[in-house]
């Protein structure tokens, strides 16, 4: 039931946000396929300017060519008596133009009559043999004519073609573009032409090249709608080829045609494809040309006659509507996977939302669970609790509280109670000690007094911590009268336990050194009285301890300090247990301070229980090596004097390190049973160090040893 209301709500989110999704992927859609036509279309009219720009750049170096080739000095004495000599150097000059350019298919000279003078061809290309060399009337030919209607200066460009040597066409098919100008004497009089044959596939690669596409096919048709270049093989040269002569633009794609055949450039979209076409006019004068931008060369056509208004072709670049199809195709399989991610990421954050919203649901009831819990909490009694606000003043505090402090709940609504007169630390009334503890935000478990309306003193424990919102906190307190009671019952046991073992421990031991003294003992019996005494002295020794620790734990630095030479103190400790460290074998050594003797403030015997407790620790857990003592000024700190009792001991386990200065623990060892001690050794340390405001720490690296570091303020005058 749970999931099936949790489906409800997921699509309950979903849904509207997945039909809004669709509607406006739909829209940017439709928005980014225009996008994409009008760009298409614009990058067609670009290929369609720059195919016609190539198309009359060829035009213009052939033409530079062919005015070369004409007004060569050795072509003007061809027409001389005596050129024979000039015809030679002619046809060589030829052969290296040819051989130089690759571009073009034979140059010839024709004389007035249209008799061929001189025919050099490519050699790169197999003409037919009856071709070879031999030398053909031209004078009914087009390009004769027309080259020798033209004013010096002046260039004939013919349309596509076919080569056609010997009159029939040669396969394969080789398309040709013929560029003549007439060729003058030295009296400026017409003696023949110069005719160049241009590779017209030379021109139809380069523009396919600069056109090309995956999606684009290259056409190019003459005026009459023959195929110069089909969308594919077969189809061309309908004027020269009969059984081609079907086969035209206008039979294929008439609504294209009929717009092609009227206008010099455009665009046109039929159920074939995008066709986008300009002209190209061969018919013009060189001079014309090279002063005449490609967008005018149409309207300057009609400026050579009627007869030359037909003889122009077109470039088409046509995309089929398979590929624009194609293109919408992609772009729609970029919407369907871009709409799925997205309504698959719909649908996850609408389930996010409903889990969200009902985690919500579920947290707010089990805020208010805990709401009931912690008002139970405050309302049960265990504990004091107070509410306080940054200036200290209480809010709120239940019956605990009040009854501790024997006052009343309406005391603390009206803001006649703070902290500062409620509770206090256990030195006084400190001046901004609670505006310290707001400061920080929070107040770990501390023992302070608990005033009453009376004016006695109550022991507290206190806990205090500010809400997230950091404008009021919370303060816990437990009385600790009965802790005290308890811990002074403790105190008398252990001092009166300790004082009680002690004297019969100290008459059982005078006794039995008196035995040794006054009668003889066998071995055995020496024995026994051996082990007694070693028994004894540790019932004593843990006497002693346990009476130290008390005295230390529950009392503070005396009033009276003196300056203890602490330097004194450790030599003299190393030279106390030098006899127990040369008894097992072991080098003790002691590096101290050269320059000067630290003293520090504090009692002696202090110190010296100190001092000796670290060195005899150390000595107790080494079995083999050495201990070092060394005494120095902190060296960061020069108000600080520095203990080091590094040993090689046996080491101590990281786990066990917080645990080594609780009173009666042992570290556990395989040797521990060969290790004598009562464990209250490094607490008698800690007593002492915490006493007297200073620091220890220790550093051990299990078998391999420890290193025990206590830091003391240095005495000043």
């Amino acid at each position: 039931m749970k999931n099936i209301q949790l489906l409800k709500n997921t699509l309950s989110i979903a849904l509207p946000l997945a039909l809004l999704a669709c509607v406006v992927m739909w829209l940017g859609y439709l928005q980014d396929i225009r996008s994409d036509q009008n760009l298409l279309k614009t990058r067609e009219l670009s290929k369609s300017k720059l195919q016609r720009e190539i198309t009359y750049n060829h035009f213009s170096l052939v033409g530079n060519d062919l005015m070369q080739l004409a007004d060569h000095v050795q072509l003007h004495e061809l027409f001389e008596p005596g050129g024979a000599r000039a015809k030679d150097i002619l046809i060589k000059e030829f052969e290296t133009v040819l051989g130089k350019t690759g571009m073009y298919y034979k140059i010839r000279v024709l004389d007035a009559t249209g008799r061929e003078i001189i025919k050099v061809q490519n050699p790169q290309i197999k003409a037919p043999h009856a071709a070879i060399g031999r030398l053909v009337e031209q004078s009914n030919r087009d390009y004769f004519r027309e080259s020798m209607r033209m004013s010096p200066g002046e260039v004939y460009v013919s349309g596509f073609d076919l080569s056609a040597p010997t009159g029939m066409v040669e396969y394969p098919l080789t398309a040709v573009i013929r560029f003549g100008t007439p060729v003058m004497d030295r009296m400026k009089r017409k003696k023949g032409c110069v005719i160049i044959n241009f590779f017209g596939a030379h021109l139809i690669s380069e523009l396919e090249e600069a056109v090309a596409s995956a999606s684009s096919r290259m056409l190019i048709v003459d005026s009459r709608g023959f195929w110069i270049r089909a969308i594919r093989p077969g189809p061309e040269w309908g004027w020269i080829i009969p059984n081609n002569r079907t086969q035209r633009m206008q039979v294929w794609d008439p609504v294209a045609w009929s717009v092609i055949a009227r206008q010099s450039s455009g665009q046109i979209q039929t159920d074939k494809g995008l066709f986008t076409f300009a002209r190209v006019y061969p018919w013009f004068s060189n001079e014309v040309f090279l002063k005449t931008s490609a967008e005018k060369l149409e309207t300057k056509a009609g400026q050579f006659g009627a007869a030359n208004q037909g003889k122009y072709w077109t470039l088409i670049s046509f995309i089929p509507r398979a590929e624009l199809n194609a293109l919408k195709w992609k772009r729609l399989q970029y919407l369907s996977w871009a709409l799925s991610a997205l309504l698959v990421f719909i649908l996850l954050i609408s389930w996010i939302a409903a889990r969200a919203n009902e985690r919500r649901q579920v947290a707010e009831e089990a805020l208010r669970e805990n709401e009931k819990k912690y008002r139970y909490m405050f309302e049960s009694n265990l504990v004091g609790v107070l509410y306080f606000d940054l200036a200290g003043k209480i809010l709120d505090a239940n019956e605990y509280f009040m009854r501790l402090t024997e006052h009343t709940a309406e005391e603390a609504r009206a803001g006649e109670l703070s902290l500062t007169n409620v509770i206090e630390p256990k030195t006084g009334n400190s001046p901004g000690y609670w505006e310290k503890i707001i400061g920080q935000g929070r107040m770990d478990s501390a023992e302070m007094n608990a005033v009453r309306d009376d004016g006695t003193r109550v022991p507290v424990s206190c806990m205090a911590a500010l809400f997230p919102e950091k404008s009021q906190g919370i303060l816990l307190v437990i009385d600790l009268t009965e802790r005290h009671r308890l811990e002074d019952m403790r105190k008398r046991l252990f001092s009166t336990l300790s004082h009680e073992l002690k004297n019969p421990l100290a008459i059982i031991i005078s006794y039995f050194r008196l035995l040794e003294k006054s009668h003889q003992f066998s071995d055995d019996e020496k024995d026994f009285i051996n082990i007694i005494n070693r028994n004894t002295g540790r019932l004593k020794t843990l006497a002693d301890s346990i009476l130290t620790v008390e005295q230390l734990e529950f009392s503070q630095a005396p009033a009276k300090l003196v300056a203890v030479n602490f330097s004194k103190t450790v030599r003299q400790a190393v030279d106390s247990v030098k006899l127990m460290a040369c008894e097992k074998g072991l080098d003790l050594s002691a590096d101290l301070e050269p320059r000067q003797e630290l003293k520090i403030r504090a009692q002696q015997e202090h110190i010296e229980e100190l001092v000796t407790n670290l060195i005899v620790n150390a000595l107790k857990y080494t079995l083999k090596g050495r201990v070092t003592v060394k005494l120095a000024l902190a060296p960061e700190n020069a108000g600080e004097v520095e203990l080091r009792v590094e040993d090689t001991g046996i080491g101590i386990q990281p786990e066990n390190l917080q645990k080594i200065f609780e009173g009666f623990y042992r570290i556990p060892s395989e040797l521990q049973n060969n290790i004598s001690g009562s464990g209250l050794g490094l607490r008698i340390v800690k007593d002492i160090v915490d006493m007297y405001g200073g620091t220890i720490r220790v550093e051990s690296v299990p078998n391999q040893g420890s290193c025990f570091v206590v830091r003391l303020p240095v005495f000043s005058e």
